[in-house]
């Protein structure tokens, strides 16, 4: 398996050097940043940074001359091509998140149908990371129960 590296790379290097490149294909770039918890200040100043460096490689900035690629517009050593950057939303748990997402809908539901207007408390602790107010997972779950069965608020 190690020697066939040694053929893949080299090769994989020779296809994508003679590959032509159009002045139209964006360079894709994928970002993670944290935009959420105890680091997302950290992570808005980071896609902050790297916006704006994308933006002085895509556009034309005369006066940035001294600035590597900031006086050109794009990749000059890739016709020009233009630099996409590629951030997604991950949720390390996104199977459970799904699941909770959608009980939450389900009990948003339950209330329009029954006229009830206003926060559901007790849904939200249950069910949300951050809810309006804190309790026990034991304390949101028998809650939520009773509001199902239509013995409770919400």
């Amino acid at each position: 398996m190690a020697r066939m590296w040694w053929f893949v790379v080299p090769l994989a290097a020779v296809v994508s050097a003679g590959a032509p490149v159009n002045a139209a294909d964006a360079v894709k770039i994928g970002v993670i940043y944290p935009l959420t918890g105890n680091a997302a200040s950290a992570g808005q100043s980071a896609k902050d940074a790297v916006e704006l460096g994308a933006d002085i490689v895509n556009n034309a900035y005369p006066e940035l001359k001294n600035l590597p690629l900031g006086a050109t517009a794009g990749l000059p050593n890739l016709g020009g091509a233009k630099i996409e950057l590629e951030a997604r939303l991950s949720v390390e748990d996104s199977p459970n998140s799904a699941g909770v997402a959608i009980d939450a809908i389900r009990c948003c539901k339950l209330a329009r149908d029954r006229g009830v207007g206003g926060p559901l408390l007790g849904v939200s602790s249950y069910f949300m990371k951050h809810p309006p107010r804190q309790v026990s997972d034991d304390v949101a779950r028998d809650e939520v129960e009773r509001f199902i069965r239509g013995e409770g608020p919400g």
